[in-house]
């Protein structure tokens, strides 16, 4: 680790202990957006670390970055942060402007995938006219713009757009976090803010890696909890942990962590590279489907202390299930790693899990 990410990771965990508080929390899950929370982190930098440092960021590299996001995943931070830097950074890359203003002025989000057509462009001679309908935005009613992948004459593509121009439906996932259905009736944007992104940055593979990394994060949280509540909770005279079973669990949660912990960063240091997809998929695959033995443990641990909203353990769990599934879940990325085995033959298997790129371009020779 360098001098430059060590400091940010120490000033962020600092940010986040302060202000990420239960209070913070429960005002933020009944919809209060936590301004003090998104001015500390704005005055901070971190939605512009991805940036170079000549346009006012930090000059992290995308592996340094989404460090920074699955800290965020481990304090169940109640804001767009891992959206807002990742589509910085991708505005930046395309030098695409953000409607009225700089990055540093309010947050943006990514639209997830969703199968079939969503939304709909039509060039036009100074721009596109956009039609259709964006599903389970992250904070779709408070953000200033949103990133949705969008198809053209041209090929795939990447629209910023400002969602108050359309009507936003409001909803929440099980975190309580806002998720909005936005709908796009013949809205107008400018040509520059349908673009291209650059080569490996396709808005699903991007939007699974940032929730494995807040997944992995997350994980981390619950299995701290339970660790100090096992070692706090006393029992027929002596701290639950000191029971086999209970130590059996944790080292089972220990164990997903690690695992959950071991993907995202090997899905972060391969990204932008021949080799991202494949990582990607293994690390939301592997982080989604530990995420609910985790959230079981976790729980089974803590009892009925854990189930009730006085107890601090279900602003990790809930965001666990609720995260598990956007951007793809643990199956659809499984499948998708089943379907390139099947293209590749079985001659193909150990070398594609080997080097994946190396067997794909023999595959294609």
């Amino acid at each position: 680790m360098n001098d430059m990410l060590e400091m940010i990771l120490d000033t962020t965990t600092r940010i986040f202990t302060n202000h990420c508080t239960p209070e913070v929390l429960d005002a933020a899950g009944q919809g209060q957006w936590p301004n003090d929370l998104w001015k500390a982190i704005s005055d901070a930098g971190l939605v512009r670390a991805l940036l170079a440092e000549e346009e006012g960021g930090a000059g992290l590299s995308w592996a340094e970055g989404l460090a920074v996001i699955r800290l965020a995943g481990y304090h169940r931070v109640p804001l767009p942060l891992p959206e807002t830097m990742l589509a910085s950074r991708l505005l930046a890359d395309a030098g695409v402007l953000l409607p009225e203003g700089p990055v540093s002025e309010g947050p943006v989000s990514l639209a997830p995938w969703q199968p079939g057509p969503s939304l709909q462009a039509e060039r036009l001679a100074d721009g596109w006219r956009l039609s259709g309908v964006c599903k389970r935005v992250p904070w779709g009613r408070q953000v200033r713009a949103v990133l949705a992948a969008i198809e053209t004459d041209a090929g795939p593509r990447l629209v910023c757009f400002d969602p108050a121009l359309g009507e936003v439906s409001q909803g929440i996932n099980l975190a309580f976090e806002p998720r909005d259905t936005l709908r796009l009736d013949g809205i107008t944007v400018p040509a520059s803010a349908v673009f291209t992104p650059g080569p490996g940055c396709d808005l699903f593979h991007l939007g699974a890696l940032m929730r494995a990394q807040q997944l992995a994060g997350a994980m981390q949280k619950a299995l701290d909890q339970s660790v100090q509540y096992a070692g706090e909770r006393v029992q027929f005279g002596r701290p639950i942990s000191k029971f086999q079973a209970i130590q059996q669990q944790l080292a089972d949660l220990a164990g997903q962590v690690a695992i959950a912990n071991a993907a995202a960063q090997a899905a972060a240091d391969h990204w932008g590279t021949d080799k991202s997809d494949f990582f990607v998929a293994v690390a939301k695959a592997r982080a989604g489907e530990g995420a609910n033995r985790a959230a079981a443990i976790a729980h089974q641990v803590h009892g009925a202390m854990g189930f009730t909203r006085e107890h601090s353990l279900h602003y990790a769990t809930r965001r666990l299930w609720s995260w598990r599934d956007e951007f793809g879940n643990e199956s659809l990325w499984q499948q998708w790693l089943g379907r390139q085995v099947l293209k590749l033959g079985a001659e193909q298997l150990w070398p594609y899990l080997v080097d994946p790129a190396m067997a794909l371009q023999e595959a294609k020779g």
